[in-house]
């Protein structure tokens, strides 16, 4: 049974919600749009003309479910 689910997910490029079906190359490339990077920001209390700061950006909610594809693949 899960077969025929699995191959209707693939011919129809759909999840039954609707929502697009990937490969596991697209959602690494979804991944790959999260990203951490340092900025300077400026800070006169602390007594520097700038302290630095690591960013991360937020995933979405394709990103959210790649990652729990992801976790879910390391528990196997």
């Amino acid at each position: 049974m899960r077969l025929f689910t699995a191959l209707a997910k693939v011919h129809a490029h759909a999840l039954p919600d609707g929502g697009g079906a990937h490969g596991f190359r697209t959602l690494l490339g979804s991944l790959s749009a999260i990203v951490r990077s340092k900025r300077a920001v400026p800070c006169p209390d602390c007594g520097k003309a700038e302290t630095m700061i690591e960013v991360a950006t937020r995933p979405g909610a394709e990103q959210e479910r790649a990652l729990k594809l992801l976790k879910d693949i390391a528990k196997m």
